[in-house]
């Protein structure tokens, strides 16, 4: 994971906006495969997102998860809260009066994998290509979801139709098959 331009003296970490959001990314990827604490993977793709859609957007796209041209204008800001609710309950300490820590929140625990794959499609656009372990979870969720998909997976290493026998299979499993086959 580490490029060349990030070494520095032993105990010091040299990291920019990308490389913390990919490390972020693809630590969420990692736990979210492996069925890891659901509150550390939306904490941690929800981070990677923030990062990956300002660089998206300095970069001068449009059309992530907070400014989808399929969402009409009105209903944005309001699709923006909610999506940030519960990431930001987890962050911050002090967003509201009188919050203490009796307070709950609940979430569906697979609310990291929009962020992680709209992170994904900023990658894309930003960096490409992926490396393995975002490789293997846009991969995966086309396979499981390939009706959430408009464009065509020309982009993709392999055509996703040739792996569908992963559809059923555990997560973890299918990354350990897709690392043997990336030679990772």
């Amino acid at each position: 994971m580490a490029d060349k331009d990030d070494r520095c003296p032993v105990g010091l970490v040299k990291v920019n906006k990308l490389a913390a959001a990919r490390r972020q990314l693809d630590t969420a990827i990692a736990l979210w495969f492996h069925d890891g604490d659901p509150v550390s993977v939306l904490s941690l793709s929800y981070a990677a997102y923030e990062i990956l859609h300002r660089l998206y957007r300095n970069a001068g796209f449009r059309g992530l998860l907070y400014d989808s041209q399929h969402m009409q204008e009105d209903q944005r800001s309001e699709f923006c809260r909610l999506i940030k609710s519960v990431p930001n309950f987890l962050k911050h300490a002090n967003r509201s009066q009188g919050e203490d820590a009796e307070q709950w929140v609940t979430f569906p625990v697979t609310q990291g994998v929009a962020f992680m794959l709209f992170s994904i499609f900023a990658l894309r656009k930003l960096v490409n290509p992926l490396n393995d372990v975002e490789t293997a979870f846009h991969v995966w969720v086309r396979i499981q979801e390939p009706s959430w998909f408009i464009e065509d997976s020309a982009g993709d290493p392999f055509p996703v139709k040739a792996i569908q026998k992963y559809r059923n299979t555990k997560p973890a499993k299918f990354l350990e098959d897709f690392r043997k086959f990336m030679g990772s």
